[in-house]
């Protein structure tokens, strides 16, 4: 009986390791394509600056939005409409930091101001930052910072405020890679 029982350890030992020999011998041995697996190299940061603005800001002053450029570069230009640009780049060609800021400054020769009429100044801007997978889902936010603002203003009051330049965003981001 005793021999019959060390009989069947060995045979059960002989199916536990063939299997495992068996698959080990089928391994492709072709090293002509690596796996990378580098998160890095895959994954995509989407950046968006937006900005919104009531219609009396773009009568009443130049809107001038400066924003980080794919090239890490700043851009400045003056807009006469609101605007929403993204770009997508691989994080690892992302610039180091993002920055968005807009200002209005004050017209040369504005149109004259009309006692009575209530202006708006309602204005809104964001700079976001987002990962995104490699076929362009979205992952994760990793910075965005909105503002809004419900503003009125007429007569006087806004004749005065027409000699300004108003700062109306300033945001900006550093993308760790």
């Amino acid at each position: 009986m005793k021999k019959n029982s060390r009989f069947f350890l060995v045979l059960m030992a002989i199916f536990a390791i063939t299997p495992a020999a068996i698959l080990t011998s089928c391994k492709d041995n072709d090293d002509d394509d690596p796996v990378v697996d580098d998160s890095q190299v895959t994954l995509k940061v989407k950046i968006t600056y937006s900005v919104d603005l009531a219609d009396t800001w773009y009568e009443f002053y130049n809107v001038e939005i400066t924003y980080t450029g794919s090239d890490g570069n700043s851009e400045t230009k003056i807009i006469q409409e609101n605007q929403e640009e993204s770009m997508t780049l691989f994080k690892n060609e992302a610039p180091d930091t993002v920055a968005f800021k807009v200002i209005a400054k004050p017209k040369d020769t504005p149109p004259e101001v009309e006692d009575g009429k209530v202006y708006s100044l309602d204005h809104s801007a964001n700079l976001s930052v987002v990962t995104m997978t490699e076929d362009g889902k979205e992952v994760t936010a990793l910075f965005s910072e909105p503002t809004n603002a419900t503003l009125k203003s007429g007569g006087d009051a806004f004749r005065q405020a027409l000699q300004k330049e108003r700062q109306l965003y300033n945001r900006s981001y550093s993308i760790k890679k």
